[in-house]
């Protein structure tokens, strides 16, 4: 009686979803019709600078963003992990005449804060608020980036607020094993930690910082983007301003080769843990710019197999049908000049080898078996879902279009037909990319936890031999810094 009755709920809910979720995706494409993504206007400074004015006079609104292409942590200068992020927010502890504290109250009467991303390969900066504030708006942002003080004294202050979160992140097992595992994919300055080391972040000079704002900031090709309502006043002025104090000059991207790993199975022990982190998968080539289909249909894969729904492959083998975590995922993430599959989850001590085991499976059975119709509806129905509130409001479908035109170099088209382009992929392109994707490389394995699950891996099958580090050794140049101060 209970089976039955659950049933029928279950397919309720499911017709209700299905008519709720044509009805978002319904508006969401009229929307997207309505509101095309190529509605902005680019201009070139002489300085070579790019801007992109995007009027809307809906609502009493306006953004600035500036996206440096080759600023974020990749581009760390070798041995000074953190360089990135210590110059980024330093940039706004005082600028163009104004310290960290007045400039601070100056954007509180303004309404408004600052928003910084420092990402692997990119930084952007934000400042938005009330269209009537919009020439004090400019103001404030143009001396954030163009005259930031730079000062020994704010330096040291953040340095201290870096090596505390660094001290922390320690603590924090995932991630401790997300940074490990990186530095396997990607040895050299891309494994580096983003925020820096205890090491690093000591070394960092303020010449530093302003040597590496000059190079990656400054002399770059940042893309600037205006969104909201704005006069052409304020318009001139904004590309006078560059015109008069910048000359940027072309970069080329450095080379980065993927070098092919030989499969490794890892175990960093740390006695501390009562619990384990897992990390499996492998580095990938670049953003397939060329065949950016390609990537949609990873993603609808990926969606498939571990993504954010809970009917997901991972999630309904491990937690639902095995209870082995409480979450498991799969993420396949592209930047400019390299990838990463993974996939990822925690577990008791005792349920490690299980876990390792059930994640195999499903990965095999994943390549394959391939996928199911009524998979790939769900899948294409949550990634549609997604885009359209990415590209909800003007300023975020500027700063998509952006992302994937002026960073990553895909073609306009891609994103203006993105949802159609989502709508075709078929069953057979998904199955066939699968098989030639999943388990294709040597497989990069990590356990953190526990020192006695070398006993319960060094049986497990199919995986190559077990090495073993410990935590104290894996960070000992970091821990006898500490010990020192």
């Amino acid at each position: 009686m209970m089976k039955k009755l659950r049933k029928k709920i279950n397919l309720v809910i499911l017709f209700l979803g299905l008519v709720l979720g044509g009805l978002v995706l319904y508006s969401g494409v009229s929307l997207f019709k309505k509101l095309s993504l190529t509605d902005y206007q680019e201009v070139h400074t002489d300085s070579g600078l790019k801007v992109l004015f995007l009027k809307d006079d809906s609502l009493p609104f306006i953004q600035y963003r500036i996206f440096f292409p080759k600023a974020g942590a990749d581009y760390d200068f070798k041995g000074q992990s953190g360089l990135s992020n210590l110059t980024t927010y330093l940039a706004e502890q005082g600028a163009g005449g104004l310290d960290s504290e007045t400039l601070q109250e100056e954007l509180n009467q303004l309404g408004t804060e600052l928003h910084i991303s420092v990402r692997r390969q990119t930084v952007s900066l934000t400042l938005d608020g009330l269209s009537w504030h919009g020439e004090k708006l400019w103001g404030l942002f143009r001396k954030i980036i163009s005259e930031p003080h730079f000062q020994e004294e704010e330096m040291e202050i953040l340095r201290k607020r870096f090596v505390e979160r660094r001290l922390n992140q320690l603590d924090r097992p995932g991630f401790v094993a997300h940074s490990v595992w990186r530095q396997r994919l990607f040895p050299g300055s891309i494994g580096q930690n983003s925020g820096g080391t205890l090491n690093s972040l000591s070394t960092i000079s303020l010449e530093d910082i302003k040597t590496f704002y000059k190079s990656q900031f400054l002399e770059g090709e940042p893309v600037l983007m205006v969104v909201g309502r704005y006069n052409e006043k304020l318009k001139k002025d904004i590309v006078s301003f560059f015109n008069e104090n910048f000359a940027y000059q072309v970069q080329e991207y450095k080379e980065l080769s993927i070098s092919e790993l030989e499969a490794e199975f890892k175990l960093l022990s740390n006695d501390s843990l009562v619990q384990a982190e897992i990390l499996l998968g492998y580095p990938l080539v670049s953003f397939p710019v060329e065949d950016p289909k390609k990537f949609l249909i990873l993603k609808v894969a990926d969606e498939i197999l571990g993504g954010s729904s809970m009917s997901n492959r991972l999630f309904t083998e491990l937690r639902e049908k095995k209870g082995l975590t409480y979450g498991a995922s799969s993420d396949i993430h592209f930047e400019k000049l390299y990838g990463v599959f993974r996939v990822s989850g925690a577990t008791k001590t005792e349920s490690v080898k299980e876990f390792l085991e059930e994640a195999l499976a499903v990965l095999k059975k994943f390549r394959d078996k391939g996928i199911q119709p009524e998979e790939l509806y769900r899948s294409k129905r949550s990634l549609k879902s997604t885009h359209l509130l990415r590209i909800e409001t003007p300023e975020n479908r500027l700063n998509q279009f952006m992302y994937y035109t002026y960073y990553l170099g895909v073609k306009p088209h891609f994103l203006e037909n993105y949802l159609s382009i989502l709508e075709n992929i078929s069953l057979e392109e998904v199955n066939q990319l699968i098989k030639e994707f999943i388990m294709s490389k040597p497989l990069q394995v990590l356990v953190y936890g526990h020192s006695s699950l070398q006993a319960q891996l060094e049986s497990m099958e199919g995986l190559p031999s077990l090495k073993v580090i410990s935590f104290e050794d894996q960070f000992k140049d970091e821990l006898a810094f500490q010990a020192k101060k």
